[in-house]
């Protein structure tokens, strides 16, 4: 939940030409290794932030060592394709 209101405080600042496209869940565990789960999406959810930290709890079963909750977008008029990584917040576990 905490992660998830300091994004959504950062998305505010955020410029109106970005389009959210994507949320995503990146976790880093005990042996450094990082997996990122992400959907599309216009906001981030809570609902949807669970689904995704739990299909990658599911990556391995290693203690976490790094939480991160971000956001995929896109300037308005550019391709989805080339959305890019504008907000994430980060808790070290």
């Amino acid at each position: 939940a905490e992660l998830l209101l300091a994004l959504r405080s950062r998305l505010r600042r955020v410029s109106d030409d970005y389009i959210v496209t994507k949320v995503f869940v990146k976790l880093k565990f005990a042996d450094f290794r990082v997996t990122t789960v992400e959907c599309a999406a216009r906001t981030p959810e809570p609902q949807q932030v669970d689904a995704l930290l739990a299909g990658a709890l599911q990556r391995s079963e290693l203690a976490v060592r790094l939480l991160g909750v971000g956001v995929r977008a896109a300037r308005s008029g550019q391709r989805v394709a080339r959305a890019s990584t504008i907000v994430c917040c980060v808790l070290q576990v």
